[in-house]
């Protein structure tokens, strides 16, 4: 039987540890709080064996997100707040478009141990399995792109247990812009703008271009060394590495 609806749909105030419950098994982790809320205008006319799913002007949120790590382990992760704004989506024609993606005031804190580095009991780094083909009758997303990203007030620490002593390194991102982020075609070139500082001192500046695969930078880094017995200014270019 055909289907048919359109209209706009709001969601409000998900209480994230609410629904925790659901996937539990599934995450590594504690999520000790966070809101979610969602809003677009959608279309759907469900006629033949695929579904014609469009939505726009949508609009997505998450905040106070503060999340922890299991049995003890090293690691909270906090995010202040995240917005999603200006999502357009086709299902049939297997495309989604993001206008812009804004971060701000989060903090990530990382492990690394003899088996490597991880986020909360997460491996980062390891080789993935090979991804299924999906059927030929599935609707695939093939086109997704985000046209801005833009990150504010990150700050990382890694805690280094490899060494006699567990030693623990940081980096804080003050501001991090990428444009023209194509997720499903990593070798598109993004432009990078990056300023960041170092908590004992000292400055990081990254700008120019890069594709992810294959990895190709097209970078100008500049760091500044700032402490009270060494000061220094390098600049270096870096190009396809």
């Amino acid at each position: 039987m055909p289907l048919k609806s359109a209209g706009d749909f709001v969601v409000s105030g998900l209480r994230l540890p609410k629904y925790e419950a659901y996937f539990a098994d599934l995450i590594p982790f504690e999520i000790e709080s966070g809101l979610v809320s969602a809003s677009g205008h959608y279309a759907l006319d469900w006629i033949e064996d695929l579904p014609e799913l469009k939505m726009a002007d949508g609009a997505a949120s998450l905040t106070g997100l503060v999340v922890t790590a299991r049995d003890g382990q090293f690691g909270q992760q906090t995010l202040a707040s995240l917005e999603v704004k200006g999502i357009e989506a086709d299902l049939l024609a297997g495309r989604l478009v993001v206008a812009a993606v804004t971060l701000a005031d989060g903090s990530v804190d990382l492990r690394r141990t003899a088996n490597g580095i991880d986020l909360m009991g997460l491996a980062l780094g390891e080789s993935q399995a090979e991804p299924t083909t999906p059927a030929t009758d599935d609707p695939v997303i093939q086109d997704v792109r985000v046209e801005m990203v833009q990150a504010d007030r990150i700050r990382f620490r890694l805690r280094d247990e490899t060494l006699g002593e567990p030693t623990e390194l940081g980096l804080n991102i003050e501001s991090v812009r990428m444009q023209n982020v194509h997720v499903t075609d990593l070798a598109a070139p993004i432009e990078v703008q990056l300023q960041a500082g170092f908590p004992l001192g000292g400055t990081l500046e990254v700008s120019g271009e890069l594709s992810v695969e294959p990895l190709l930078p097209n970078l100008t880094v500049k760091l500044s060394r700032e402490a009270k017995t060494d000061s220094g200014l390098r600049e270096m270019r870096a190009s396809r590495v």
